[in-house]
């Protein structure tokens, strides 16, 4: 139990701000520092601006609360009723549903329809597949192994 709070604390703490900031690893690697019409001097200065308009640590808690725990709930319901495993297919089709459904419900009012572009599906749905993918490797492999399913 506190190998799955803990792996899924570190998915949501650092791997969701990883992938959220993408949009940003370009200009990190060509050292240039500067949003919109602001230029920043160095990495930290960047940083932190990023981490502050991500809403960093308040959207990983938010999402570690109503995603992954409702996720960690269907995989431990699935597990201790049919004591086998879920595959990684349903894992990720899981997570990428959940993911999706709240990218949506957070950008309802933003967002109008006729803006909605194919990148809004893809992006919520790749993350899910890449944190379920996290989460198979450093945490249900452990567990089902140690449960000889």
């Amino acid at each position: 139990m506190v190998r799955k709070f803990i792996v899924n604390l570190l998915v949501s703490l650092i791997a969701l701000p990883l992938l959220n900031s993408h949009i940003y690893w370009k200009r990190i690697i060509t050292h240039d520092y500067s949003i919109l019409d602001a230029h920043y001097d160095s990495l930290s200065e960047f940083l932190s601006v990023i981490k502050h308009n991500m809403g960093v640590p308040y959207i990983s808690i938010i999402y570690l609360i109503l995603a992954m725990g409702p996720f960690q709930f269907i995989k431990d319901y699935y597990f201790y009723s049919r004591k086998k495993g879920l595959k990684f297919i349903f894992k990720a089709l899981t997570l990428s549903l959940i993911t999706t459904f709240l990218w949506f419900v957070g950008l309802a009012r933003y967002v109008r329809t006729e803006e909605m572009t194919l990148d809004m599906f893809i992006f919520p749905v790749s993350v899910g597949i890449i944190l379920s993918f996290l989460l198979h490797v450093f945490l249900d492999r452990y567990i089902e192994k140690e449960t000889h399913v």
